[in-house]
């Protein structure tokens, strides 16, 4: 979720949110300004970098050149950064939640509790079985913060929140039209992947999975099990959902900007799933002062979504 830290020194407020993500080999920023649930993409850039200090350097140079010192950010952790567990809301008084939940997380993390920083949010519907309110807990280790303040720090932004990558998809996926119903917004790279149940605005489930799909196309003898698994791992989402909340989301699946073909998969899905097909364009949730090629926006998906986090109240 998001954590207010407030970090970076007082300066001058800026309207609008930089959104920061990494992977192993590449950092992107991006820097938009919401009006009235409309989102324009002002400036970002996304670069193929793997030393921290020419991180450091490309950040700021970002920075700089778009006069954004004092920008709040928000930082996408990385999945290898953090935990999500799906778990039953303590029977304790709403002051003594957050250190129940930490509890309850002992042994899902591979360091002592005492070092983690701990937030949750609410599954949107009750357990059918015992009208149980269930969270999504993470969990993410404290240590991770001084890393993370060594990148942003030197570029003059404001660190004021850290987001994971399935409420950064949903910030994205909330904007498009087959949202409101519900649909599964999925996510894929070439070896792993991640899907959102949403609707209405609301993270209903997710599930992230591993599947080999920078292999697709160079072997046509082993693309069927590996696109029967993506269709049982997203079927299971829809009965998951089905089941244990009796809450029914539409047969709509939307493909987010991807490095992996999304063209054989979409046709597979359909095949398989009967499911209703889309290949995001983001273009169709926000607007771009300057366009994006489509492997920007595979590689800048999760800045773009930390980028369009809303204020709310929870």
């Amino acid at each position: 979720m998001e954590w207010d830290f407030g970090w970076g020194k007082k300066r001058q407020k800026l309207e609008g949110l930089v959104g920061v993500s990494e992977t192993p080999t590449h950092i992107a920023a991006v820097y938009t300004i919401t009006r009235d649930k409309e989102s324009v993409v002002k400036a970002y850039f996304v670069a193929e970098v793997l030393d921290l200090a020419v991180r450091q350097q490309r950040l700021s140079q970002f920075v700089t050149e778009n006069n954004l010192q004092g920008a709040d950010c928000s930082y996408v952790l990385t999945s290898g950064n953090y935990t999500l567990s799906l778990v039953d809301t303590p029977p304790v008084a709403k002051e003594e939640t957050a250190h129940a939940i930490r509890w309850l997380l002992k042994d899902s993390v591979n360091y002592p509790i005492e070092e983690a920083i701990i937030d949750c949010f609410d599954v949107p519907f009750l357990r059918a079985k015992d009208n149980a309110q269930m969270v999504y807990a993470i969990a993410t280790q404290k240590g991770l913060i001084p890393k993370i303040q060594a990148l942003m720090e030197p570029s003059g932004l404001n660190l004021k929140y850290m987001d994971i990558p399935e409420l950064a998809l949903r910030n994205i996926i909330r904007r498009h039209p087959e949202e409101s119903k519900g649909c599964a917004f999925i996510t894929l790279e070439t070896g792993s992947g991640k899907l959102v149940l949403c609707r209405e605005g609301n993270l209903c489930i997710t599930r992230s999975f591993d599947l080999k799909m920078s292999e697709l196309g160079k072997n046509p003898s082993e693309d069927g099990a590996t696109l029967e698994s993506l269709a049982l791992e997203i079927q299971r989402s829809f009965d998951y959902i089905n089941s244990v909340f009796r809450q029914s989301i539409p047969n709509v699946i939307v493909l987010a900007p991807s490095l992996v073909d999304r063209t054989i998969i979409s046709e597979s899905l359909k095949g398989a799933l009967g499911s209703t097909v889309f290949s995001l364009k983001a273009a169709e949730c926000l607007s771009f002062e300057k366009p994006m090629s489509d492997e920007e926006e595979a590689r800048c998906l999760l800045a773009i979504g930390g980028s369009m986090r809303i204020e709310e109240t929870t």
